[in-house]
């Protein structure tokens, strides 16, 4: 079963990898109700290259661990927003998306979209 929100994200994904634009999705929940795990299912069903990144990857191998991830083929990743709120740039994903938000915060919200801040 997919949920109406699962199924609009697989279309809104596969229009943007059929235009050569890479993907990134933000989850809130990544821990006791992860949701990424369920989303990285989803969109691999549907034949999508797709990479978690978790908090088990230390911050200062990050980016390093986007560079590996995209060699292999990933075409998107799926990661909590709080994790880039300082000194990521995210280039590759011209695409980004947000499939939950938590307790908004201006300047977090803006560093996880903004590629150049």
């Amino acid at each position: 079963m997919r949920y109406a929100k699962e199924r609009k994200l697989i279309e809104c994904v596969k229009s943007d990898l059929a235009r050569g634009r890479k993907c990134q999705i933000y989850a809130v929940y990544t821990a006791k109700r992860d949701v990424t795990s369920r989303l990285e299912r989803v969109l691999s069903h549907e034949g999508i290259r797709v990479s978690v990144l978790t908090s088990q990857v230390p911050p200062d191998q990050r980016e390093a661990w986007y560079e590996r991830r995209l060699r292999d083929g990933m075409q998107v990743c799926i990661a909590h927003r709080g994790w880039f709120s300082v000194g990521m740039d995210l280039l590759w994903a011209p695409s980004i998306y947000f499939v939950q938000t938590d307790t908004p915060s201006t300047h977090c919200g803006r560093q996880a979209r903004d590629p150049g801040e």
